[in-house]
């Protein structure tokens, strides 16, 4: 006859049930956090070249007019917070995790970063972009700085000079060759940016991520460095907690 199998036992130690109900509910609310806000997604960040994104300039009193008329959102109110994700069977992922929605804080996002296109006189798209509001001085000047497509930054720099009137304040220029965009994925913490950034949630999808700018340090928001020592300089600052993730950003947009 064979010996018969002796079972092991192990036991494990009893964990306090109000310790584990407060595990429990920590994890659901992490899951249903983390679903809302790009569940598939991982942290990461990742610079874009000025072939694949260049900055341009409107800035002066009467800004906001003149660009009112160019662009697809309403830069007189303040851009709507980024849409919810959804189950499959749409329903938010908060109700579809059981957690109160009430626990989880609303959308925040930044006022100062709009999602728009710019048309021409027929309606026709001449390209999307990111518009940054920020306000300049106490005099009320205002500065958007358009995060556009590398290769549309030319015929919309054109399409802009085109129609500002000759008595106009504003200026129209490039920014690119002193200003960087960046993206992080896997936060919402937009807000304490470091010196010579803006930061804001992507206003389209939480899962295109936060959207960082590097404006530069000096009184003008102008940079002296180049575009690869800012591409150093922003890696390095977040190497700690958001390793490189190049190339996420056009798959997610395509998702």
């Amino acid at each position: 006859r064979r010996p018969a199998k002796q079972h092991i036992t192990h036991q494990t130690p009893k964990t306090p049930r109000k310790q584990m109900a407060s595990t429990s509910k920590l994890s659901a609310l992490l899951s249903a956090t983390g679903g809302r806000y790009g569940k598939l997604w991982g942290r990461g960040h990742e610079t874009f070249s000025p072939k694949l994104r260049r900055i341009l300039s409107v800035r002066g009193k009467g800004a906001t007019q003149y660009l009112q008329g160019l662009v697809t959102c309403d830069l007189f109110t303040n851009p709507p917070s980024p849409r919810m994700e959804r189950g499959w069977n749409n329903v938010p992922l908060s109700e579809e995790e059981g957690v109160d929605s009430a626990m989880i804080p609303d959308n925040e996002k930044s006022s100062m970063l709009y999602s728009a296109c710019f048309l021409d006189p027929k309606g026709r798209i001449v390209t999307d972009a990111m518009l940054w509001k920020r306000r300049i001085n106490e005099e009320e000047e205002e500065e958007y700085l358009i995060d556009v497509p590398g290769d549309a930054a030319d015929e919309l720099l054109a399409h802009l000079k085109m129609y500002k009137l000759r008595r106009s304040k504003v200026t129209i220029g490039d920014e690119s060759s002193c200003m960087s965009v960046h993206t992080v994925y896997g936060t919402l913490a937009d807000g304490g940016s470091p010196p010579g950034y803006i930061a804001a949630v992507d206003p389209r999808h939480p899962s295109l991520g936060m959207r960082v700018l590097n404006i530069g340090n000096d009184d003008n928001n102008t940079s002296t460095t180049t575009h690869e020592e800012r591409t150093s300089q922003f890696a390095s600052l977040m190497s700690d907690y958001f390793p490189p993730s190049f190339g996420t950003y056009n798959v997610i947009r395509k998702l």
